[in-house]
């Protein structure tokens, strides 16, 4: 089922994120090292959004706060 797919795939990268931003001590060094993978962050009002940096296509929101350490 392409749904279930999809949401294992949304869960997958968010925890890339999210395990990248804990190594990073600013928002954009962490922006940075997305980069190298080939992503980049859009800073919206209420999230961030993951999206890819060749053609803009958004993958996942991201929250704004930063994960527990």
């Amino acid at each position: 089922m392409v749904v279930g797919n999809e949401q294992i795939v949304d869960f997958e990268l968010r925890d890339f994120a999210t395990g990248e931003r804990r190594k990073c001590l600013s928002d954009r060094e962490w922006r940075h090292r997305l980069a190298g993978y080939g992503y980049d962050l859009r800073k919206e009002t209420d999230c961030f959004r993951l999206v890819t940096l060749g053609h803009g296509t958004e993958l996942c929101a991201l929250p704004l706060e930063r994960p527990a350490a």
